[in-house]
């Protein structure tokens, strides 16, 4: 076994640690990441069955129902198609930013990690090959 075999293997298992741990830590977080995504999601789903949805019913019983009636109601109804139910719904799509956003980060992440192992791989191999001719 000459010099540049025992290098090659020294590359070949520094090449194969590093790809490896990087794969590991990315399987750890991966796990973290979909938790995180799925809180976001609760609490988005929160605040369409806990807020919106309610409002909007209270909304639809005093504009059609007639259950409360004169300026106050309409001033209440108004308030909520103008203010209410807009910035609800702005919350909504910044939690949907947000999803998109981390899962655009996650897909980098794993293509960075295929590449760097891809990459990595051809380092190992033209070191292989490169021993070979000593």
């Amino acid at each position: 076994m000459g010099l540049f075999d025992t290098v090659g293997d020294l590359v070949g298992g520094a090449v194969g640690a590093a790809t490896g741990a990087a794969g590991d830590i990315l399987k750890v977080v991966f796990p973290s990441i979909d938790q995180v995504t799925q809180q976001i999601g609760n609490y988005q789903k929160m605040l369409d069955d806990v807020v919106k949805t309610p409002i909007e019913g209270m909304m639809s019983q005093v504009a059609n129902d007639g259950v409360w009636k004169g300026d106050g109601a309409n001033l209440f109804v108004k308030e909520c198609r103008s203010t209410f139910l807009p910035e609800t719904l702005d919350i909504v799509d910044k939690f949907k930013m947000q999803i998109d956003g981390i899962n655009e980060a996650r897909d980098i992440m794993s293509e960075a990690d295929k590449t760097s192992a891809q990459v990595a791989n051809e380092v190992l191999d033209l070191a292989k090959g490169i021993s070979k001719y000593f």
